[in-house]
């Protein structure tokens, strides 16, 4: 993230909240007065509204933050036969995730995956 006036050191910002959700603690990391790495919550929308609050009780508003909403475009195998049982199934689609904790679950034909298997975010 960048901007200004996020203090001088590691610690001058308490949170960044994005919305309704915040990053606090760990979540947070000071680079300098004008840059923070900061680990996104999990959520989606459009448009929401960012605000930095410093411990010295200064906040600033003004940024904005979009998620990029998860969509599967696709599966390998399209469709499965009745009573085959267990098989493997690749779902194609964007915006998945980065590494495989990020994916909470898959459901299909509202059975759920007993085993995901994360190989990429497409």
């Amino acid at each position: 993230m960048t901007g200004r006036n996020f203090g001088v050191r590691d610690g001058d910002v308490q949170s960044v909240v994005f919305g309704e959700e915040a990053s606090v603690g760990a979540a947070v990391r000071w680079i300098s007065s004008t840059r923070l790495g900061v680990t996104v919550p999990a959520g989606v929308g459009q448009r929401l509204q960012l605000v930095v609050r410093r411990r010295d009780g200064i906040q600033s508003t003004g940024g904005q933050f979009s998620y990029a909403v998860p969509a599967i475009t696709g599966a390998d195998p399209p469709f499965l036969l009745p009573g085959v049982g267990a098989a493997t199934v690749t779902l194609i689609g964007q915006n998945l995730g980065r590494r495989s904790n990020d994916i909470a679950g898959i459901r299909i034909g509202g059975y759920e995956c007993v085993q995901v298997q994360f190989r990429s975010s497409s």
